[in-house]
């Protein structure tokens, strides 16, 4: 008569379905192959045959014909207008939301630098003014502060 542990001690012998070698299961009716790289490679050799019409097919350059213009590749007057009229919402709007210290230089400000440097003399924001009351300009020409 058997024990109920007797299936833990049973030295029974499995072939392997891979390598076709004699090996003690570790788990039983649970253990095909006698390791795990035999199982590994069965894996693979059952997935590589087991559809070649599939991976024939993957493998070839299929020749695509030539693509036709649909309704959506057409450029229509609606379509112009409509990018028009997003573009000009974009820009009102970050003109609007966008501080005026962090504006790009416009061709208004470059003139207005210009003058000034025309004129030789540059607004200086760090000397506060004199005891007169006159307010501090650089002299490009002669380098030298001038209160005016």
């Amino acid at each position: 008569m058997r024990k109920t542990n007797d299936y833990l001690t049973d030295n029974y012998t499995y072939e392997c379905e891979y390598c076709h070698r004699e090996y003690v299961p570790k788990r039983r009716f649970a253990q095909k192959y006698c390791s795990n790289s035999c199982r590994s490679k069965a894996y693979y050799i059952r997935n590589r045959y087991s559809e070649p019409s599939k991976k024939i097919q993957s493998n070839k350059k299929v020749k695509s014909k030539k693509k036709e213009k649909t309704q959506i590749d057409k450029m229509s007057l609606a379509g112009v207008g409509n990018a028009a009229m997003g573009n000009l919402a974009v820009n009102l709007l970050s003109k609007a939301l966008t501080p005026e210290h962090n504006r790009p230089a416009t061709k208004e400000d470059i003139i207005e630098l210009k003058s000034l440097i025309k004129g030789s003399l540059l607004p200086i924001k760090n000397i506060g003014r004199d005891e007169f009351g006159k307010n501090p300009f650089y002299d490009v020409a002669n380098q030298m502060v001038v209160f005016i």
